[in-house]
């Protein structure tokens, strides 16, 4: 069964989370691609010339800029990879779930969004961790 990650939140509760496929596969069909999610989730911002086209670096990648997370991005991801993680621990527990709103979970997990999009960024980027 498929471990949790746990969070402490500013009021001192502890609350499960995890991003895995399913978790990934809403944010596909929420974003369009994992990659566009995770520039807003850590506040990063494609580079454009004058006329709106990329701009490019050397190696041909595109160039970012450092921005604020998006508020939005944060609260869906946490909602999403909070339910994520109390099903996961009521099926271990053979217990029923309900889930919760993203108002519940966004009261629940009282921390600075800007902490948040690191929490859970790390928690994203897990799911691309190659294991050796």
């Amino acid at each position: 069964m498929e471990k949790t990650s746990h969070m402490l939140t500013g009021s001192g509760e502890v609350i499960p989370f995890r991003c895995d496929n399913i978790v990934l596969m809403q944010i596909q069909e929420e974003y369009g691609t994992v990659s566009d999610f995770e520039t807003k989730l850590i506040g990063l911002e494609a580079e454009t010339d004058e006329n709106g086209d990329p701009v490019l670096d050397g190696s041909g990648k595109r160039k970012y800029r450092s921005s604020e997370p998006s508020v939005r991005t944060v609260n869906f991801a946490l909602t999403l990879m909070v339910n994520e993680g109390l099903e996961i621990e009521a099926d271990m527990r053979k217990e029923g779930f309900t889930p919760l709103t993203e108002k519940q979970v966004v009261r629940m997990v009282d921390l600075p969004y800007r902490e948040l999009s690191q929490i859970l960024h790390e928690e994203f980027s897990r799911c691309f961790a190659v294991k050796k």
